[in-house]
């Protein structure tokens, strides 16, 4: 197989990105298994047990490093927060964990345990291959659930060959290419910045896609995982 994310554009080259993917093929998408809904709603509590506040979570290694990343690129990241994150402070805020579907939902519950961002797309709404490239200011982008709008110069990008853009880096995914009950065929990415371990970022997809065989259907074909960047 061909990889579908070919690489990170060199002018990002000093944020060191890095990211894990993988493909999902033969998926079943439905609402959430009872007992899916139990594990991530006993994360959701062992999670408020752990972190005891907001500033404890700041301090986290995997919270930190996003945040320095969107300082670097422009974004205050007070205002402008990495979807780990922001799944985080939701949780700590006494909010639950929406319900999207059991693929989404497994994305969700592990982006909160494992704290980094997790993007799952429908790979038949996708013009592969795919790359990471900062914008140019040009690019309009309609995320789920928002409004269109412009994206300032600069950001990191997940853009496919027709230059759809798929993903603000560790933000906000594509109302296009959102996971639906017509999906079949899932690309999933871990995303990550120095200095967390791509190691780490493989161990979390090689999760999911675990938990996708129990709960989405052990008929389903997982590919490879493939490492992209420092």
């Amino acid at each position: 197989m061909h990889d579908i994310i070919t690489g990170i554009d060199a002018r990002l080259a000093e944020l060191e990105l890095r990211l894990a993917y993988s493909t999902i093929l033969g998926v079943n998408v439905t609402s959430s298994h009872p007992t899916l809904v139990a594990m991530i709603r006993k994360e959701e509590e062992f999670f408020k047990a752990f972190f005891t506040s907001q500033e404890e979570l700041i301090s986290n290694p995997n919270i930190s490093a996003f945040r320095r990343l969107y300082w670097k690129i422009g974004l205050d990241p007070t205002k402008v927060r990495p979807s780990h994150e922001a799944l985080a402070r939701r949780v700590l805020r006494g909010r639950r964990i929406p319900l999207i579907n059991n693929v989404v939902d497994i994305g969700n519950m592990l982006s909160l345990s494992r704290l980094v961002p997790i993007g799952l797309y429908d790979l038949d709404k996708i013009a592969k291959p795919l790359s990471i490239v900062p914008s140019s200011g040009h690019e309009t982008f309609k995320p789920i659930g928002s409004e269109r709008f412009r994206i300032d110069p600069g950001i990191p990008l997940l853009v496919d060959n027709s230059g759809l853009v798929v993903h603000i880096y560790g933000h906000r995914d594509s109302e296009h290419t959102k996971i639906t009950e017509t999906t079949s065929k899932v690309l999933a990415v871990v995303y990550g910045v120095k200095p967390i371990d791509p190691g780490y970022l493989a161990s979390v997809l090689e999760e999911l896609l675990s938990h996708i065989k129990i709960f989405v259907g052990a008929e389903v074909e997982t590919g490879p995982v493939k490492i992209v960047g420092a």
